[in-house]
């Protein structure tokens, strides 16, 4: 019985200590679609830290490829971009996973979906989403 009553006196303990810690990331999942097809997956924006995972598909007939971009909005800097491989051929499929670390402070991601030749020229990109960083 002294157990169980010193059990939940501990987790009554816990609870609002765990409940006060902040979150050390913004995430977001979703779908996006946009020029060239779309994409669906999730992404984790911390303070200099950013991982990935989408699906991204061609949805167009018109020989151009699907990709997906992220932007790194660096406040006073040169914005960084990073792009998932691209998905040619209507109703092709890539899948493209990764992390990085940032050393510079960013004050979010945008994310975009792209239409692209094969070659990678011809880009026509619309921003679709902007994950802000927990930086605080």
């Amino acid at each position: 019985m002294r157990l169980k009553i010193g059990a939940a006196m501990v987790s009554a303990c816990v609870i609002p200590v765990l409940a006060a810690t902040p979150a050390l990331a913004d995430s977001w999942s979703g779908t996006i679609n946009g020029p060239g097809g779309g994409a669906s997956g999730k992404i984790k924006v911390g303070i200099g830290k950013v991982s990935q995972s989408w699906t991204v598909i061609d949805t167009k007939s018109d020989g151009k490829c699907a990709q997906f971009r992220v932007i790194i909005d660096l406040p006073g800097f040169p914005d960084r971009n990073k792009d998932s491989r691209r998905a040619c051929g209507n109703q092709k499929v890539r899948k493209y996973k990764n992390s990085f670390n940032e050393s510079k402070t960013m004050s979010g991601v945008k994310l975009q979906m792209c239409s692209v030749h094969s070659d990678g020229s011809d880009r026509h990109c619309e921003t679709k989403k902007y994950v802000k960083s927990d930086k605080d």
